[in-house]
């Protein structure tokens, strides 16, 4: 069937333009492409914390054809940038400029959005909507997109249409760099880039006597604009009361990055330790070493690390401590230094320097450990000495693949990966950094 036909990258055939023309052709055809239809564009839903968008909500949460089918809510903090003609570079901002009809909508928009953040509303409409969905079974308050990812930030309802009225393509063939600094809120500073945390926080609080087992989702990526100690209050936010048992996942991204603390490290580390229910934590180009030594979290199933800076005599230790929970682990591109924080690493009882076959000893030890994804893991030499988070440049180890495998072959390929590090190390004569598992072979 047409509808649920699906092209090479898996997306579908028709539109959502074509889906909803097709739909309204004729009554038999509504009835017949409904369930298809609510799974498609109801199932998930995402949002941003604007009038238009908190109404289109409100109103699937009011309508008797959909609101069932809502079991997921994605709330980001898309927002009309009241500085945008600062953030703008020159030559786009004169052609901004020029372009009258453009110039008045963003105007529009942002006295809309001003009236609307005075109103006292944006709280009461979440409330009512997510009140409104029965099934609701998971809650995203999500972070900015990828700076790379320019149709993402097209994603959230009512931001394309905002979009199209500034001027901005938002196709995926020919999204404008330009989507990014129309919806970050730079021009008030830390008033606004993370308030949409604490503002759906109070919503959530509004529904906790609901008979629904709705679980919650943090993302968190300051896109490196403003260092902010605490993007919310965890002590007023409810997080100890209402909510910590319900928090699932978390997402790190670019929060620490580099030499830079865009969050305070401890509230980060306290945040984590309050979910006592966390199942899966991720971390994208994060050179947190510390937050593997600083927390515990006794439910972890899921972890991803991509591009990380590890140490040494942290991360295998934390490995370690929830070896016994663990059933997915996902490492791109990590790099892990012998010398953190001034440790001095002892060689083992084989007389070799520690290194990430060591590691590969504790994932065999995983009794749960069902899934894993190796992928360009670096680490220093035992003689080169790097700094902690000392991005060298790296180079392969002959022989060794990227590897993804499942259940009864990971102890195989850890197996070869350990006696590929012994041999390997025993023949290194080279002050170097190694690679384990490049991507590019």
């Amino acid at each position: 069937m047409i509808i649920k036909a699906t092209d090479s990258k898996n997306e579908p055939v028709l539109n959502a333009e074509e889906f909803s023309n097709l739909r309204i052709s004729s009554k038999t055809l509504e009835i017949n492409v409904h369930d298809e239809f609510a799974k498609r564009f109801f199932t998930k839903r995402k949002h941003m914390l604007s009038r238009a968008s908190l109404q289109c909500l409100l109103d699937i949460s009011a309508s008797p054809k959909f609101s069932s089918n809502v079991e997921e809510v994605n709330i980001g903090p898309e927002r009309i940038n009241s500085g945008l003609l600062m953030s703008l570079a020159a030559a786009d901002k004169e052609r901004f400029q020029r372009k009258r009809d453009r110039l008045a909508a963003w105007r529009e928009f942002v006295e809309e959005q001003k009236t609307f953040d005075n109103s006292g509303q944006e709280q009461r409409m979440l409330e009512k909507s997510l009140h409104g969905f029965r099934n609701l079974k998971h809650v995203h308050i999500d972070s900015y997109p990828d700076d790379t990812d320019q149709v993402a930030w097209s994603r959230a309802w009512g931001a394309k249409s905002i979009l199209r009225r500034l001027g901005i393509d938002v196709s995926e063939e020919h999204a404008s760099p330009n989507a990014r600094y129309s919806l970050v809120d730079e021009n008030n500073g830390l008033s606004t880039l993370h308030s949409h945390y604490k503002r759906v926080m109070g919503a959530l609080r509004g529904i906790r006597s609901d008979n629904k087992d709705w679980t919650l989702e943090f993302s968190f990526h300051p896109m490196c604009l403003h260092y902010e100690r605490e993007p919310f209050d965890l002590d007023r936010s409810g997080l100890y009361d209402v909510y910590r048992g319900r928090v699932r996942a978390v997402n790190l991204s670019q929060v620490f990055f580099g030499e830079a603390r865009y969050f305070s490290e401890s509230w980060v580390s306290r945040f984590l330790n309050a979910c006592n229910n966390l199942e899966s934590l991720t971390l994208e180009d994060e050179s947190a070493a510390f937050l593997y030594e600083d927390i515990l979290i006794p439910k972890l199933r899921h972890l991803t690390d991509r591009g990380g800076r590890l140490a040494y005599d942290v991360f295998p230790q934390f490995l370690a401590d929830h070896a016994d929970t663990l059933e997915t682990i996902t490492l791109e591109g990590p790099h892990m230094t012998i010398y953190a924080k001034g440790f001095n690493a002892s060689m083992n009882d084989t007389g070799i320097y520690p290194s990430w076959f060591d590691v590969f000893g504790i994932m065999l030890k995983m009794p749960h450990l069902s899934h894993l994804h190796l992928s360009g893991l670096t680490e220093d030499s035992a003689r080169s000495f790097c700094a902690p988070y000392f991005k060298c440049e790296p180079r392969r180890i002959p022989g060794s693949t990227l590897v993804t495998v499942s259940d009864g072959e990971i102890a195989t390929q850890l197996n070869r990966a350990i006696a590929a590090g012994f041999v390997k190390t025993f023949e290194d004569t080279e002050e170097r950094v190694k690679v384990w598992f490049p991507a590019d072979n």
